[in-house]
């Protein structure tokens, strides 16, 4: 924790303080895509320990992709939507996979959310783009991103510091 607030000793004993600064970073940031999800799962890790974090790091980054999810859609509105529509093929996939089923939105969604293919910003495009239910987009994003934020924030959980200054490598 001294690395991240070395000069703050009131924040240490401070839960809630630690839980705002933490959210509404994440949220802004992560949602923004200014820092990557990584990292946030990993800071929750180092600061909230191994049981809370995961949860807290997981509410934080699906919070993200909605703040991310919700601006996309009102700046793209309907125009990406009505090239979609053009493509006959596309138009039949999003319409079987996005439209008829929520299972199958759902489960697309965590397929595409598992895959480490497809960058976080980028999905959210995709998604807010092809005009997909919020509710179908948060189950299938809380699913989809589970596991990688989960295993991040245990690991972060196992460091006790986070000091790049005594790597050899040229790199970090």
């Amino acid at each position: 924790m001294s690395l991240l607030l070395p000069s703050l000793p009131f924040f240490e004993n401070s839960f809630s303080l630690k839980l705002f600064f933490y959210f509404t970073g994440t949220i802004i940031l992560a949602g923004l895509s200014l820092i990557p999800t990584h990292a946030s799962s990993l800071i929750a890790g180092m600061v909230f320990g191994i049981i809370k974090a995961p949860f807290l790091a997981l509410l934080a980054v699906v919070g993200a992709s909605y703040l991310s999810f919700l601006v996309i859609s009102l700046v793209v509105k309907e125009k990406s939507y009505q090239v979609l529509l053009k493509k006959p093929k596309a138009a039949k996939i999003h319409e079987e996979l996005l439209l008829k089923s929520g299972y199958k939105a759902v489960l697309f969604i965590a397929l595409i959310r598992l895959s480490p293919v497809m960058p976080f910003a980028a999905t959210n495009v995709l998604l807010a783009a092809s005009k997909v239910k919020a509710s179908l987009f948060l189950i299938g994003s809380l699913i989809g991103l589970a596991p990688r934020v989960v295993i991040v924030a245990i690991a972060g959980a196992g460091l006790s510091e986070l000091d790049l200054s005594k790597s050899s490598n040229i790199w970090l």
